[in-house]
């Protein structure tokens, strides 16, 4: 998407207003989630939180996504936003900003909180997973964890 299809400014404003939530998350989910996203997540799901970053280059604005490696766990190979388990004590927004971090080297210092998603239910790996939305002036210096 082009940077001049909107401002970050719009970005910021349009995350403040009601989101869309479960009704977006049902139009654009395969049918085979549809039961999981209308039931309510089992009382044990664990707190994740990942990040959207976006950045601008070439003129259009940008987000990272990563492949998770081969390991055989629930996860194995699949495209990914950077995030993991939220810790004791600490905030979703600061999960996906230490996770993103540690996988792809993001200047986590540098990012602006621009809001947040809403969040969704993972059942493979019982997540309730919380995107945060942020963004950066320059494309980052990448540096993938090779874990």
């Amino acid at each position: 998407m082009s940077t001049r299809d909107f401002t970050l400014d719009q970005l910021r404003a349009a995350l403040q207003r009601p989101l869309p939530g479960l009704a977006a998350q049902i139009r654009l989910a395969p049918e085979y989630r549809l039961a999981s996203l209308r039931s309510d997540p089992p009382a044990d799901a664990r707190r994740a939180g990942v990040l959207i970053l976006l950045y601008p280059h070439g003129g259009e604005w940008r987000f990272p996504l990563m492949k998770r490696v081969e390991d055989g766990l629930v996860h194995s190979g699949q495209i990914s936003l950077p995030g993991g388990s939220q810790e004791n004590g600490e905030s979703l927004r600061d999960t996906a900003l230490r996770e993103a971090c540690e996988e792809i080297g993001a200047p986590c210092a540098e990012v602006e909180i621009l809001g947040e998603l809403t969040t969704i239910y993972i059942p493979p790996s019982n997540f309730l997973v919380t995107p945060t939305v942020g963004c950066m002036n320059v494309r980052p210096d990448f540096r993938c964890d090779p874990r």
